[in-house]
């Protein structure tokens, strides 16, 4: 339509968003309560030696809702990391209470590790290699936060005959060996790079021109209102960017900030979005303009089950049958946001609309 503004819509990914907050300071030792009424949230310094992670109160003014909406900082009564409080406090939001908090010893001690495996993906020469390196970046993060409750424990084994045993497990004691702070610290982090490129440098740069349609944990699809988005990457947004997965003869290609930590790499290598819908998290599709790639994105079902009825194994009590189940896949109830009369806009939970 000639008469409405150009629109495009982006999907971009931030490259190694976990290993770009390993590289900040990680706490590691001296870990203490402390009294929550001597703490000056916005006066500690990002870089500072000592960090702390609070359970706080926080006023959130109604004008800032509407400002908001796309990415909503902070609810009330929550566990946050002092950065993450600063951010927030920095767009508007003010901290009523400290209920609890632990303070610990911080500093830059994977820097290092993570430089070194960012270095050698830089260099792979096939996924194969790209995606070794990437998971021993994100196995990090897995570890320090895996569930150690889960784990099987076997005491003893009865033998019933020669094709039935039982087994007998028992949990004497848990030992909680694994570094939950880092891996908590680590996503907290995460959020202030995510908060801060769309709030400090989109939304400034595009104000109310730009559109937030769904996000998930490192990625960020947008519409934006502009005349030419690649005239825009290169005047402006090229310093937040890694576009070297465009092709070489591309005006907006570059090779600086290749495989880098932090930086924002457009997912279709500058081919656009002609169309976008989602239902709810962890469920959309999209169509490039040229119709060259047309994705179902579907969570807790495989691809080719998308449409039919899924079939595997299970056993119970000992006996082996097949299974048929009808699982519902494209259901638009959103637990997340609250979707409009008009089913498209959306409002996250807490805004002062909902109350009335």
């Amino acid at each position: 339509n000639s008469n409405e503004p150009i629109t495009w819509i982006t999907y971009l990914d931030c490259v190694n968003l976990y290993g770009k907050s390993m590289l900040t300071e990680l706490p590691f030792k001296d870990f203490e309560w402390v009294d929550g009424l001597n703490i000056y949230v916005t006066k500690i310094d990002d870089n500072s030696e000592v960090g702390y992670i609070l359970k706080v109160d926080v006023d959130y003014p109604k004008n800032f809702h509407k400002t908001h909406n796309d990415f909503h900082f902070l609810p009330k009564n929550y566990i946050v990391h002092y950065k993450d409080l600063k951010q927030a406090n920095s767009h508007g939001l003010k901290l009523v209470k400290i209920h609890r908090a632990i303070q610990f010893s911080q500093k830059e001690w994977m820097g290092s590790y993570i430089e070194f495996r960012t270095k050698m993906r830089t260099k792979a020469k096939n996924e194969f290699e790209k995606e070794f390196w990437k998971l021993l970046i994100n196995c990090v993060l897995e570890k320090s936060m895996e569930n150690v409750r889960t784990r099987t424990f076997t005491k003893d084994r009865t033998i019933y005959s020669k094709n039935l045993m039982a087994i007998h497990q028992h949990k004497k004691t848990i030992k909680f060996d694994k570094a939950i702070y880092v891996g908590s610290a680590i996503l907290d982090v995460s959020k202030t790079f995510m908060y801060d490129f769309h709030y400090n440098v989109m939304k400034k740069k595009y104000g109310r021109k730009i559109s937030y349609l769904y996000s998930d944990t490192d990625s960020l699809i947008n519409t934006i209102q502009t005349k030419n988005l690649f005239d825009d990457l290169k005047n402006n947004l090229l310093p937040y960017f890694d576009t070297s997965n465009y092709l070489k003869d591309h005006y907006c290609f570059s090779e600086i900030h290749k495989s880098q930590s932090g930086f924002f790499k457009d997912e279709f290598k500058s081919i656009s979005l002609r169309e976008f819908v989602s239902l709810r998290p962890k469920l959309y599709a999209y169509k490039t303009i040229d119709d060259a790639v047309e994705k179902k994105q579907t969570i807790s079902v495989e691809k080719k089950q998308s449409h039919r009825n899924m079939n595997f194994i299970q056993s119970n009590k000992h006996v082996v049958h097949s299974k048929t189940m009808n699982k519902l896949v494209f259901s638009a109830n959103d637990d997340k946001r609250f979707i409009m009369d008009d089913g498209i806009n959306i409002l996250a939970y807490g805004h002062y609309k909902l109350a009335k």
